[in-house]
């Protein structure tokens, strides 16, 4: 994988994560603008449950012609490698508690897009860039301009650089306890 030639998508491969979005986005954004110009897409998680049929499609597809690769089982320096050099981000999962990937993603510094349901847009604020779950218009429509406008990802990432400030374990802990008083 070329630094900054590819999107990541952290998660364990399950239904409720959406990869099957990610997957139609890109094809998507393959036929449209070529594989020359699409970055591959990065999958970095375990297979879990409910993707036999995406499962399949991906290697009907020769992995999307080879600009689908899937990481399993990587360990942290292999995901703060990933994040490091990875283009943007995306998290299009469906429902999230907190959305974990998504402050990974802006704490290396990298622009993601996500999806605008659950507690997603608490994880990442003002700072990422959001579409609803069940629209694959609307991810490609923001991939693309990740991938067509080359002053966006830099503009973005001055952005999080300049806004973005991580929620403390401490604070979590302390309002969890609160909640339990």
């Amino acid at each position: 994988l070329a630094p900054g030639g590819y999107a990541l998508f952290v998660s364990t491969i399950e239904a409720r994560k959406n990869h099957a979005l990610a997957f139609r986005a890109w094809r998507r954004l393959l036929d449209e603008l070529g594989p020359e110009r699409v970055p591959s897409l990065v999958f970095a998680g375990r297979i879990g449950w409910m993707v036999a049929d995406l499962m399949q499609q991906i290697e009907n597809t020769g992995h999307l012609g080879g600009k689908l690769v899937i990481v399993e089982n990587a360990d942290d320096a292999t995901l703060a490698a990933l994040y490091a050099e990875a283009r943007f981000t995306l998290f299009p999962s469906h429902y999230e508690g907190w959305g974990l990937p998504v402050s990974e993603s802006l704490s290396f510094g990298k622009v993601c897009i996500a999806s605008s349901a659950a507690a997603v847009p608490e994880a990442g604020g003002d700072v990422c860039l959001y579409h609803a779950p069940d629209s694959v218009t609307e991810a490609v429509a923001l991939y693309r301009r990740t991938i067509t406008e080359p002053a966006l990802v830099p503009a973005l990432e001055a952005r999080i650089r300049a806004e973005y400030r991580p929620t403390p374990w401490s604070e979590t802990a302390r309002a969890v306890l609160d909640a339990l008083r």
